[in-house]
């Protein structure tokens, strides 16, 4: 019996979801090790980004290697909550933490374009596992 292919879209977005599972956990653990701290909420952050990036990759490896249906639901929470999340840390981000203009202008317009380039890459992956559902479905277990 042969082996059917993954559709080019699932494809594409689970090898982006990998890799930018990938690199998001090691600058997490990057984080760790190069800039250690005391504060308890700080280890919480970087723990949940570690968190954040493994489940990245574990969602991209089951689509891609297992297909599994599972894989599929997972990616789609992960992309929903990371746009949430996004959305809620850049609006606190703004609205607490660069309440002086000056604070605002040198650290706020790279803060924000970090912030939505991760929103369009969020939006990018979800997109294409939207689009190739119906084609994942027919091969996925």
């Amino acid at each position: 019996m042969e082996k059917v292919s993954l559709p080019i879209k699932t494809k594409i977005a689970a090898w982006w979801m990998i890799i930018f599972g990938e690199l998001e956990t090691i600058a997490a653990l990057c984080s760790f090790l190069f800039f250690p701290t005391t504060l308890f909420i700080d280890y919480l952050w970087k723990s949940g980004r570690v968190l954040y990036g493994l489940l990245f990759i574990i969602s991209g490896y089951l689509l891609i290697v297992k297909r599994k249906k599972i894989g599929w639901w997972l990616a789609e929470i992960i992309l929903f909550l990371s746009l949430y999340i996004r959305e809620s840390i850049s609006t606190l981000l703004f609205r607490f933490v660069f309440s002086s203009p000056d604070l605002l202008y040198v650290y706020g317009t790279f803060v924000s374009n970090v912030i939505m380039f991760l929103y369009l890459i969020s939006i990018i992956f979800l997109i294409l596992l939207l689009l190739d559902r119906k084609n994942f479905w027919k091969i996925a277990k």
